[in-house]
């Protein structure tokens, strides 16, 4: 739990009543009206009671006729005191106003030791009321301007602070004596009195709470007695309050019986309490223990709501008279304009003899007045009514019931920053202590309106103590209340106390609240600053935060923060350890060299006291910061999980047994709606969720998201395995981790640690069988953590798994975030996973609903799971997710554009041209920024979807891309380009028409040639054909024949349309390859033939007839069988193409399909158009073989050359 530092101010009360009439009925009948006159004690902490001449002669009459004095200007003793005078009623009222205009409470001292023969109840009273109220009035005033002198009135020394409490003792006693005479109002007064005094003694002064006097506490004997002075009946709501906080302050604990009258009390008189008193009256409730049934709440949620009802009427109506002001003086402005327009005119008009235009203008100014008078008449009476509305605010029924709304007076009811700290913090606690039961939600809606009302007047205090009490309650307030919160708190963070700080970033990332950087900036230098007066637990819960909320501070800021922490770590409790090792591996934070080893150290030395939760978190953290499977620590923490994992298999080999789900109800669930129906299969996966939470608590062991953790654990520690060099003893580990779980647990382990391959050896199976258990307690996000760590592991999962995770992640798709979604498809594309028909219907109809609130990211990432996994969504999706894409231009960053362009080719979806020209221009300023593999998937998807492209952004892609090579030219330097990536690029621009210049394809070329050993097949035919496409130029024989050298080995590996592009760009280069290479070319084409088609076939042929290159007889028949297999398939070019390379190569088909062949042909093979192709075709070939014969000859000339000058 939280620790959580609550500042309550304190109040004074009312110490008699304002009015001058002596009915004690008439009274409680006037009590709202008489508490909205009164000085409202809930606001500022240093305002003074002020009673009139009336109130203080009644109450003092009162007290005399109860005590049987005699009449004015006699005295009496009081029974029970003896050589007590009791004062006449001038005398008391005189003592009693001098009591209440003191300035400090050695005044009221002075006056007691004066008087002390003759003072009643009332003066007793009155003297610890002003005690209270004077001395917090002065360490208020001083602690809130600074001023000495303001401060002089609080005790100062330890000595004036052992006076003070004498002095009260001595009050306490005096009116111990005369307790009997008391009421329930001074009563009140005198435990609010007391409650202030003992809260502020020991705190009066820093010389004062550092010394080891004992702070003053009224004696036990004098509370009860005034506790027995209480009567609920004759309580007001005021008393109710002051009560409820005393009590709370002096920690007394009073029995049920008396807590039920208190509360059936506060209910009956709830309507008329003001926002103070609600305040008061819940906190106090909260603090000593006490949680009111439902039905109390909800009758104090009502009276909050007709609060805050009543203060937005007064809101509306202080609203409206101001614009009937502001019409009224811009009407009386026009009307004056009017006048001097109408005198004008009749000043002119008499001055030039025009008697009858000026008695005109006259009467036009006299029926302008009459007119002004009659409107300022209805506005009036439309002024009144709405005060008479105002005034008499109906009754508001809500559920059923009528509640009265708040009671009119001439000040409307406020709410202050105090009040709502303390009721939001009362239900907090009262949330928390009732388990499920959650609060009102009118309630948390009528403070949240009150809080975003008073925003501006919230000291630093109350922003955090507002903030603690949302997170804990679970309530994330709307965009615009947390806005104009985070705006207030980046105001008022540097006067945050370390503490508040902690809570309120802590609060911040439970909500799942995110500020801007700026105001985060200052959170956090504001922490840093006040570092070194934070506790440990406030630390701990700070880092946290700031890892939840991904901001990692400056570096200032983090040194502050982490040397703080090494200095408190010893006093660290096992959870803030884990806490600032899992914010420090999730930031990357390290405060100096060798920081790690003494958190270890302390973690390892109190292992035993760790939570599954935090046993996890360590051993993530660790492997995160570097830790490997051999290490001891490492080891220590996850044989420990692997006991914990044991025990709680063992719990649900119990529960199956038993018949209460466990694995069983996975495996029913895993059969789906088709087998058992809906209703049944969620039925079995909710059985499946108790029974694994049932074996997790008997067992202690790990919740679905530790699960989740651990899993990812692991793959972050297979991947660290990955990316170390492997020794001897580790080779080939990698290929080992593809076969069973012993192979994978030895990949994990790193091969080189007997210890560590046999624990991970017994932890893997474990953990997997307890993750596929924990599927129907899975979240949305816990399901996508579990599939992208299995599939990080190298783990395929097993089909009743999938059909399990598909089945759950169905289900939960009504309640995942977008985040989640895209996340589960994310990470089926990623194991490669197609989902079938029905999940990803339901997936569409989720996304749908959700694409409002996607973001940029979200959106691309479904947008390339989908084109990762070749789905064929439904178009209107497509439309949506398009329009969600222009809405969010603005947001996307390069690598969402290159994705969601490059999802869409694979997609096979063309988006309308007006989207591609924003998304073009977006991306055109943008375009430095793109990576190497960004710019060139996004030149990929454009060139795929034919798009029309604008030719200056071709112009400056290609002038990026060109710059970025000639720094690859530097092999001192790692490549900024790999020779794939300039091949796609290279491709995209030849068929978006870019024209490349022949210093970009030699810049290319050069960069891919060089590299030829590492382009693949697909880049390999991609570079080759562009090269073909590009008119008028062609590159050096040395480079094609480096990359034909390079492919010699790998052809084998080639697909047939590979080998198609590979021997067709060769023909348009005329570049004729050796017959080695061609031959091994031929074997590996007719090991796909029967995987072509009679495009590719056709290509082929024609292809190896222009190198001048005959394969044999077998071969051609096989093409020719192949291509003919369905006739109507071969387009007119391609039977054109057959037939021309059929006839170079001499090879004539046999005689039933040569007719059928040119029957076919008929109308295409036999046309003036055909002939010119063929001769076309039939003159390349005849350069291309020159052209080899050539280059043949001045390789002879070469080496014979070479050969002299060895000689």
């Amino acid at each position: 739990m939280l620790e959580q530092s609550l500042l309550i101010p304190e109040v004074p009360p009312a110490v008699i009543d304002h009015q001058g009439d002596g009915s004690a009925a008439r009274r409680r009948e006037r009590a709202p009206q008489l508490e909205g006159e009164s000085t409202h004690y809930g606001g500022a902490l240093d305002g003074a009671v002020i009673d009139s001449r009336d109130a203080d002669r009644l109450m003092l009459q009162r007290q005399f006729d109860q005590s049987g004095s005699a009449p004015a200007g006699e005295s009496l003793a009081v029974a029970g005191d003896v050589g007590r005078v009791e004062p006449g009623l001038s005398a008391a009222k005189d003592i009693m106003n001098r009591i209440k205009h003191c300035t400090h409470w050695k005044e009221v001292r002075a006056l007691v030791s004066e008087h002390s023969g003759c003072l009643n109840a009332l003066h007793i009273s009155a003297a610890l009321v002003t005690v209270a109220q004077v001395e917090r009035r002065g360490r208020s005033a001083g602690v809130a301007r600074g001023e000495k002198g303001a401060a002089a009135a609080a005790p100062a020394t330890v000595a004036e602070a052992a006076e003070l409490g004498a002095f009260a003792d001595r009050l306490l006693a005096m009116s111990g004596r005369l307790m009997g005479s008391m009421q329930t109002r001074q009563a009140a007064n005198m435990l609010w009195a007391v409650a202030s005094l003992s809260s502020s003694s020991s705190s009066s002064s820093a010389e004062a709470s550092s010394t080891p006097i004992k702070a003053w506490r009224p004696p036990d004997a004098w509370v009860r007695a005034a506790f027995g002075v209480w009567r609920h009946e004759h309580a007001e709501p005021p008393q109710l309050a002051m009560m409820a906080w005393a009590l709370a302050k002096l920690g007394a604990a009073p029995g049920e019986e008396w807590v039920d009258g208190f509360l059936s009390a506060a209910q009956r008189q709830m309507h008329q309490m003001r926002p103070s008193d609600l305040a008061r009256l819940a906190w106090g409730l909260a603090e000593m223990g006490v949680a009111p049934a439902a039905a109390w709440t909800d009758a104090l949620a009502d009276a909050v709501s007709a609060q805050v009802e009543a203060m937005r009427r007064y809101t509306v109506v202080a609203q409206q008279r101001k614009q009937q002001r502001w019409l009224a003086r811009a009407q009386q402005l026009r009307q004056r304009r009017q006048e001097q327009e109408l005198e004008r005119r009749r000043r002119s008009a008499t001055a030039g003899g025009d008697a009858a235009g000026a008695e005109a203008d006259t009467a036009a100014a006299a029926l302008l007045r009459q007119q002004q008078q009659r409107k300022q008449g209805k506005e009036a009476q439309r002024a009144q009514e709405a005060d008479a509305e105002a005034a008499d605010l109906p009754e508001r029924r809500d559920g059923g019931g009528a509640v009265a709304a708040a009671e009119v007076c001439r000040r409307p009811p406020r709410f202050s920053p105090q009040d709502v700290q303390m009721l939001l913090h009362s239900l907090a606690q009262w949330a928390g202590s009732a388990g499920p039961r959650a609060a009102p939600p009118r309630a948390l809606r009528a403070l949240l309106t009150a809080a975003r009302a008073g925003m501006r007047s919230f000291d630093a205090q109350a922003l955090s103590s507002v903030a603690w009490s949302l997170a804990t309650l679970g309530h994330r307030p709307d965009y615009g209340w947390c806005a104009q919160y985070l705006e207030r708190v980046r105001q008022l963070a540097p006067a945050m106390s370390p503490q508040g700080l902690s809570n309120t970033l802590w609060a911040l990332a439970a909500l799942g609240v995110r500020p801007s950087p700026p105001c985060m900036q200052v959170l956090s230098a504001s922490a840093a600053a006040r570092a070194g007066g934070m506790a440990p637990q406030a630390l701990s819960n700070l880092l946290w935060a700031l890892a939840v909320l991904e901001y990692a501070p400056s570096g200032a800021d983090a040194a502050a923060l982490l040397a703080r922490a090494e200095a408190a770590l010893p006093r660290m409790t096992p959870q803030a350890l884990v806490n600032w090792l899992w914010a420090s591996a999730r930031l990357a934070l390290a405060p100096r060299e060798g920081w790690l080893a003494p958190v270890a150290r302390e973690i390892e030395a109190r292992a035993d006291e760790l939570s599954s939760q935090g046993l996890v978190n360590s051993v993530w953290a660790l492997a995160r910061l570097g830790r490997g499977a051999g290490d001891p620590m490492l080891l220590l923490l996850l044989r420990r999980c692997e006991a914990l994992l044991s025990a709680q298999l063992a719990a649900l080999d119990r529960a199956t047994a038993a018949g209460g789900g466990g694995t069983a109800a996975v495996a029913e669930a895993a059969a789906g709606p088709a087998a058992a129906g809906p209703t049944a299969a969620a039925e079995q996966q909710r059985r499946g969720a108790e029974a694994f939470r049932a074996a997790a608590r008997e067992a202690g062991g790990l919740a679905t998201e530790e699960v989740c953790a651990l899993l990812d654990t692991l793959s972050l520690l297979h991947k660290q395995q990955q990316e170390a060099p492997s020794g001897p003893a580790g080779g080939g580990l990698d290929a080992a981790a593809e076969g069973g779980g012993e192979r994978r647990a030895h990949s994990i382990a790193g091969g080189g640690d007997a210890a560590a391959a046999a624990l991970a050896q017994q932890l893997l199976p474990k953990l997997l069988q307890v993750a596929e258990a924990a599927l129907p307690a899975c979240s949305p996000q816990d399901l996508s953590v579990m599939l992208r760590a299995l599939g990080a592991l190298g783990h395929r999962p097993s089909r009743r798994f999938m059909h399990a995770w598909l089945a759950r992640s169905q289900a939960a798709f009504p309640v995942a975030l977008p985040i989640d979604l895209s996340q589960m498809l994310h990470a089926l594309a990623g194991l490669g996973f197609r989902p079938p028909p029905g999940w990803l219907a339901g997936f569409q109809v989720a996304t749908y609903r959700r694409f409002p609130r996607y973001n940029a990211q979200d959106l691309a990432m479904t947008l390339w799971a989908c084109g990762k996994l070749r789905l064929r969504p439904d178009p209107l999706w497509v439309q949506a997710a398009l329009r969600e894409a222009s809405r969010l231009t603005p947001e996307l960053l390069t690598r969402h554009m290159a994705s969601i362009v490059w999802a869409l080719a694979r997609l096979r979806q063309r988006p309308p041209e007006a989207w591609v020209d924003a998304l073009c221009e977006a991306a055109y300023r943008k375009l430095p920024s793109f990576a190497p593999g960004e710019l060139s998937r996004m030149l990929w998807g454009l060139a795929t979807l034919n798009c029309h492209v604008d030719k200056e952004w071709l112009s400056e892609a290609m002038s990026q891309v060109e710059g970025q090579l000639r720094a690859d030219e530097d092999y001192l330097s790692d490549d900024v380009w790999c020779p794939d990536e300039v091949a796609r690029a290279v491709w995209a621009l030849n068929r978006l028409k870019a024209e490349p210049d022949h210093a970009f394809m030699a810049a290319c070329l050069r960069h891919c040639f060089t590299r030829a050993r590492r382009l693949s097949p697909t880049g390999i035919c991609r570079l080759m054909w562009s090269i073909g496409n590009v008119q008028g130029w062609a590159p050096p024989r040395g480079w094609v024949a480096r990359a034909l050298a390079a492919t010699h080995a790998r052809i084998g590996g080639f697909r047939g349309l590979q080998l198609a592009l590979l021997a067709t760009s060769l023909a348009r280069l005329e570049h004729r390859p050796p017959d080695a290479w061609l031959d091994t070319f031929a074997a590996a084409a007719r090991a796909r033939l029967d995987k072509s088609n009679s495009r590719v076939i056709t290509n082929m042929l024609w292809a190896l007839a222009t190198l001048g290159y005959r394969p044999d007889d077998a071969f051609l028949a096989a093409c020719h069988a192949r291509a003919l297999a369905r006739p109507d398939k071969l387009s007119p070019p391609q039977l054109l193409q057959l037939t021309w390379a059929l006839g170079v190569f001499g090879w004539r088909p046999p005689a039933g399909a040569a007719d059928a062949l040119f029957e076919r042909g008929k109308g295409v093979l036999d046309t003036p158009r055909a002939s010119l192709q063929r001769m076309r075709w039939a003159e390349r070939a005849a350069e291309t073989q020159a052209k080899a014969a050539a280059a043949d000859v001045g390789a002879a000339a070469a080496v014979r050359a070479g050969a002299r000058r060895l000689q």
